[in-house]
């Protein structure tokens, strides 16, 4: 089912532009996860297959629960 991605299940959290914590640790630019803990994707310390296997695991995931209403 293609459109069975991460973003559009209830679990699937995004955070964008997390700022840093002090002067010697670094914000990122974005996170994303999963509130079941299957995935999570670092965007320092993850490729862009990384990434594409963190938002298509919906396509086999048990907990899987689509968003409703999202306009």
């Amino acid at each position: 089912m293609p459109d069975r991605l991460c973003w559009w299940c209830k679990y699937f959290y995004y955070i964008q532009a997390d700022g840093d914590w002090s002067d010697i640790t670094p914000g990122q630019d974005f996170s994303i996860s999963c509130g079941k803990g299957h995935r999570a994707f670092d965007a320092y310390e993850s490729s862009r297959e990384d990434f594409s296997k963190c938002i298509t695991a919906a396509r086999t995931c048990n907990d899987f629960v689509p968003v409703e209403n999202l306009t």
